[in-house]
């Protein structure tokens, strides 16, 4: 939390909050005075954010500051779904989206997919495919400021309209992830809150398949194996855990 404050990454402190509310509300560990406290610290935090990247002094130039903030609100927000019609109306077309980057984004970052599908997975973690897709936005004639074109635009511009059947696989994932997360399995307590985040964030990137994803699920992965080794059956077969 205060690295992402620190750095000024709202695609990972924005989720990261909604993860948070969504353990907090579903396990009833917060009453609604201190739920609300939560949202206006969360609020107070992005608008430090917005001010940390415009480098405006809210006090010195506090009609300025809004006017940067509201557009900022707006740009990554209603003006993603105009970067998504530009990319349905054949308009907008981004360098990379041919070589499936923007279907599982964190497999840019893993060296074996590269060697083993260098053709698909043509993008690696050194390539700043972000950067290139302000230019992209410039070239179709867009304020290039802001390049969100929503989680269905970037798989659009991918699969076309064979992009329905990644999304239905998409629902089945969240389908398991929630019923895992509602049985208070492992896996599903720590990956679906931040998959629920992504979804609020649809309007965004593909975030559920960001970089970060793999570190959920390595976390994961690490908790439900230390889990085992302190949990053995008894006689009466219930499960004790050692603390």
């Amino acid at each position: 939390l205060i690295a992402t404050t620190l750095l000024a990454t709202r695609f990972l402190l924005v989720p990261f909050a909604i993860s948070l509310f969504v353990i907090m509300i579903f396990f009833k560990k917060v009453d609604f005075k201190k739920f609300i406290l939560l949202i206006i610290i969360f609020i107070s935090l992005l608008i430090l954010i917005a001010w940390l990247r415009t480098g405006v002094g809210i006090t010195a130039h506090s009609d300025k500051s809004i006017d940067l903030i509201v557009k900022q609100i707006m740009g990554y927000t209603i003006a993603s779904y105009n970067r998504l019609a530009a990319i349905l109306g054949s308009k907008l077309h981004f360098t990379y989206e041919n070589t499936g980057f923007y279907l599982f984004p964190a497999l840019s970052h893993i060296p074996i997919f590269h060697k083993i599908l260098p053709n698909f997975f043509g993008v690696d973690g050194t390539v700043d495919v972000t950067k290139q897709e302000f230019v992209d936005v410039a070239v179709a004639s867009l304020n290039e400021n802001y390049i969100w074109a929503t989680l269905y635009g970037y798989i659009a511009s991918t699969l076309g309209w064979a992009s329905v059947v990644y999304f239905y696989l998409l629902g089945l994932l969240y389908g398991i992830l929630w019923k895992q997360f509602k049985n208070q399995k492992i896996f599903g307590i720590i990956i679906y809150p931040w998959a629920y985040a992504c979804l609020i964030l649809v309007f965004s990137l593909n975030l559920l398949f960001m970089p970060s994803f793999i570190s959920f699920i390595y976390s994961a992965i690490v908790i439900m194996f230390w889990n085992s080794l302190f949990t053995f059956n008894i006689v009466s077969n219930e499960k004790v855990r050692i603390r």
